[in-house]
C-alpha cells in the first residue's frame, strides 16, 4: 500500500545542493505560512532534512509525504523552491518501468519514479521564487491530494 513513506530513503536520494541567488525578502516565501496551508489538508509538522533545510512531514488522507525546500536563506525560513514527495516500500515487484512511463505520459501534475531499491515514488515541484498566492498554493495541495489518491489506486 502506498500509505508507507520510505522517508529516510527519499531523504538520502533527494538531498542535493542548489545554487543560491540574490533576491529581496518580499520575493521569498515563508516556510511557516506553507506549513499553515499544509495543516489545512491534514496533519503536518516542521522538521529539518539531512542538510539543514526545512522539511514538512505531513499526512493527507492517511498517506505520509514530505515537502522538501531548496535554495533557502541563511535563517532557513525563506526558500525559492519546494518539492512534494511520497514513496512506497515494497512495490518493486508491483510496477514496471513501462507502467511508470505510462503514468508520466498520462499525468500533467506529479512525476513518477523508481528509487534505487525499485520502489515507486512520486514528486511535484513548486516554484516559490517570485511569490505565490494562498489560493494557488492551496490548489496545488489539492492536486497533490489527487496525485496521492492515484498512487493508492495504482498500488
Amino acid at each position: 500500500m502506498f500509505r508507507t513513506l520510505a522517508l529516510l530513503g527519499l531523504l538520502a536520494t533527494m538531498v542535493f545542493a542548489t545554487p543560491s541567488s540574490a533576491q529581496s525578502d518580499d520575493e521569498r516565501q515563508n516556510v511557516d505560512k506553507i506549513l499553515d496551508i499544509a495543516k489545512g489538508w491534514g496533519s503536518a509538522r516542521l522538521e529539518t532534512d539531512g542538510v539543514g533545510d526545512p522539511l514538512i512531514v505531513g499526512r493527507m488522507e492517511g498517506t505520509l509525504y514530505g515537502i522538501f525546500f531548496y535554495d533557502c536563506d541563511d535563517d532557513k525560513e525563506q526558500c525559492r523552491a519546494m518539492q512534494f514527495k511520497a514513496g512506497s516500500e515494497g512495490t518493486s515487484n508491483k510496477i514496471s518501468l513501462r507502467e511508470i512511463n505510462a503514468l508520466n505520459n498520462d499525468t500533467v501534475f506529479g512525476k513518477w519514479f523508481m528509487d534505487d531499491e525499485g520502489d515507486l515514488g512520486v514528486k511535484l515541484a513548486y516554484n516559490l521564487a517570485y511569490g505565490y498566492t494562498h489560493r494557488n498554493l492551496d490548489d496545488t495541495f489539492d492536486w497533490w491530494r489527487v496525485i496521492l489518491k492515484k498512487a493508492d489506486d495504482v498500488l
